[in-house]
């Protein structure tokens, strides 16, 4: 299967008269494939997040883009990876190991950047891997997840974050 998604969403500041506003923007798609016809799932994805000022006043700290968390780089702590854009590429393997439970391998190569990706550059992006368990068929959810992140690929690569959780990936 083949899905593509974009999301968009529009924020102010109305409490001050000199209000601000910004919208917060991206794209992914995603290819899955059955390697056998028994739920054993192949993702390939790719994103590009964005977060432009609709007047030139700075955007707050928290609508910034970010990776991290439940968000595309898991490895990573929630807010580890902040900025104005980020570009991502992730690669998923789910596979049953007991009923109504899936074990998952990810891995995810992107990292955050400038305004519109001012600043990319292949040396820069950072690893992120995670492995874990899920119950996919429950609503919502039960995902644990072991999984790292590293340095950027100039700097070694070498692994500064690790992150444990056990909850639901998802809101409500």
């Amino acid at each position: 299967s083949f899905r593509v998604e974009g999301e968009a969403e529009h924020g102010g500041d109305v409490e001050h008269a000199a209000s601000s506003a910004w919208i917060r923007y991206g794209e992914s798609a995603t290819a899955s494939f059955d390697l056998n016809g028994h739920a054993r799932i192949l993702s390939f994805s790719v994103a590009t997040l964005f977060a432009d000022s609709l007047d030139q006043k700075p955007i707050p700290f928290t609508e910034l883009v970010s990776l991290g968390g439940d968000t595309w780089m898991h490895g990573y702590f929630p807010g580890r990876l902040v900025d104005r854009s980020a570009a991502v590429g992730a690669v998923q393997y789910t596979w049953p190991v007991a009923p109504f439970v899936d074990a998952t391998m990810q891995v995810a190569v992107g990292n955050v950047f400038g305004e519109h990706l001012d600043g990319f550059d292949p040396g820069l992006l950072r690893l992120s891997g995670a492995l874990g368990l899920t119950t996919p068929l429950a609503d919502p959810p039960i995902e644990l997840l072991v999984g790292f992140g590293t340095e950027t690929f100039d700097h070694g690569a070498q692994v500064d974050s690790v992150r444990v959780t056990l909850g639901v990936p998802r809101s409500f």
